[in-house]
């Protein structure tokens, strides 16, 4: 874990004094006692970023490991928030079946297929490389010119796997330091054998969490985050660590009886084309609660810096998550995107006719950005402030939505 000194803020006395104020219900489970202080929401942090990534590895959708992430999940939400559950759902799972394989003449590289494209014989594709017009690459078969395969490079580091579209033509991943190595072979017309075998397995499961914190109004606000990884990485940037600013989230705003009802959902199946959130916004359509959502915002990503990377049409909401960095003097500077908020996860949710906040972060690029999709993506790489920044800003920001009119 890299240590950073957390910042001391003077409004922690005015967050810690409305967590506990007269909203409390009598009688009712409350986990608050777990985040009520920098230092108890560090050691949360660091037990829960150990359970899920180190003790667990790469959780990806479809797995016995994406299934005990989930629960241990669960678990935490269910500690104080009673409406917690599984949302469960069934889907074809890409499968990569033994090593792949990349040859550039007899020059081997790292190349990770990408997550539901096509697969290759036992005996692979042979072709040569070829720049595309967009400055990128493909393996060619060297007769027809006709295009087998895609090569995707990754602008931050070593290779990464990405998502294709199921069934897709074979596409590899190749870190950007073997640019050199593509471009002479497609002047020197070198031959390519690569192997990538997949298989398509169906009626595998997936695995939403939801929790819900029960208003005085049926009006709702959303948080989404979703708790898979890649194939490839324990995935503790992406997005372990935003789920457990959620997680610690619901936990601060347990037994308590909001104007708002809360809503905490950790979920699955994102990497692999949201195939969680669109359950779960569908089964919300289907329950005809899905107008109940007043306001959704993802967490993606928080983690890669301290200054928050908010995107969102909503002039006003901007305004107030810029307001809330000056008035807690978070040590960073937001950015802000003028573009639609339904995205990534939130993307499914666009009938919902909700105010819509996509969140990521930036930074602490040259650290955090390489491990992107990574195996080095371990709970050590994750930066605590960036994480109690998130806490404290996102928290305050219900309080804020919570004060409103209309």
């Amino acid at each position: 874990m890299i240590r950073r000194e957390f910042l001391r803020y003077t409004s922690r006395t005015a967050l810690a004094t409305f967590l506990t104020q007269a909203w409390s219900c009598s009688g009712s489970k409350n986990t608050r006692r777990l985040v009520d202080t920098p230092e108890k929401r560090a050691q949360y942090l660091k037990n829960m970023l150990g359970r899920l990534c180190t003790d667990i590895g790469p959780h990806t959708t479809g797995t016995p490991e994406m299934e005990r992430a989930a629960t241990i999940i669960r678990d935490e939400l269910k500690a104080g928030i009673p409406l917690t559950d599984f949302d469960r759902y069934t889907f074809e799972k890409w499968e990569l079946v033994g090593k792949p394989e990349f040859f550039v003449g007899e020059t081997s590289l790292e190349a990770v297929p990408r997550h539901g494209c096509a697969g290759t014989s036992p005996e692979g594709i042979y072709g040569i490389i070829r720049r595309t017009e967009a400055g990128g690459y493909v393996i060619a078969d060297e007769v027809s010119g006709k295009i087998i395969a895609t090569i995707a490079v990754s602008p931050y580091g070593r290779a990464i796997p990405g998502f294709a579209s199921v069934g897709s033509l074979t596409g590899f991943g190749i870190g950007k330091q073997d640019i050199p190595v593509l471009d002479s072979a497609a002047a020197d017309k070198t031959p390519v054998r690569a192997v990538a075998q997949v298989r398509f397995v169906p009626g595998m499961p997936g695995c939403n969490v939801a929790a819900t914190i029960p208003g005085t109004s049926s009006d709702e606000i959303l948080f989404l985050a979703h708790a898979d990884t890649v194939y490839t990485s324990p995935g503790a940037n992406d997005n372990t660590a935003s789920a457990l600013v959620m997680i610690m989230m619901a936990h601060a705003f347990s037994g308590t009886k909001p104007k708002h009802t809360l809503t905490f959902v950790a979920t699955d199946g994102e990497e692999y084309g949201l195939l969680g959130a669109r359950h779960y916004a569908e089964r919300r359509r289907q329950e005809g609660t899905l107008g109940n959502i007043k306001f959704i915002t993802n967490f993606d990503s928080l983690t890669y810096g301290p200054n928050l990377w908010v995107t969102s049409l909503d002039s006003e909401l901007r305004e107030m998550l810029r307001t809330i960095n000056e008035d807690l003097k978070i040590n960073g500077t937001p950015r802000f995107s003028d573009e639609d908020g339904y995205i990534l996860d939130n993307a499914p949710f666009r009938d919902s006719g909700a105010r819509a906040v996509n969140m990521n972060s930036r930074g602490y690029d040259d650290l955090t950005l390489p491990v992107y999709h990574r195996p080095e993506d371990t709970a050590e790489t994750v930066h605590e402030d960036c994480v109690e920044n998130s806490f404290l800003v996102f928290t305050e920001y219900i309080r804020r939505l919570e004060a409103m009119k209309g």
